[in-house]
């Protein structure tokens, strides 16, 4: 299965949010900045806006989504060959930047299970 890239109006779809708001976001280092694509095009990744949906439902605070969203830009140096690595990344950014800890696990081990970003 190959990555799926989300341009913005899907973006804003997933998050309920306005484009201004996504930008907005993106500023405050509180979402990931897209993906170039091509001349005129880009995207994030979906697995990205996954994890970060995943943050939010947690109810993390605005510092804990700037570690992860750091987390998820520096796993982009990495080559993903498929779906599955990119996944795993985005679920180990989630692990490394302090998402999961003793109050919040299952909370949030059931929002990547809904997200798709289990090992299935």
């Amino acid at each position: 299965m190959a990555i799926k890239f989300l341009r913005l109006r899907d973006v804003q779809a997933l998050r309920g949010e306005a484009k201004s708001t996504v930008y907005l976001r993106i500023k405050q280092g509180l979402f990931t900045k897209p993906v170039k694509l091509g001349d005129r095009a880009s995207g994030w990744p979906d697995y990205e806006c996954d994890a970060l949906n995943a943050a939010c439902i947690a109810d993390k605070s605005a510092e804990a989504i700037r570690k992860l969203v750091q987390e998820l830009h520096a796993a982009r140096t990495q080559p993903l060959t498929d779906l599955d690595a990119a996944r795993s990344a985005a679920k180990t950014a989630i692990i490394n930047a302090g998402i999961l800890n003793a109050v919040d696990r299952t909370r949030v081990n059931t929002a990547i299970r809904l997200l798709g970003l289990d090992d299935a």
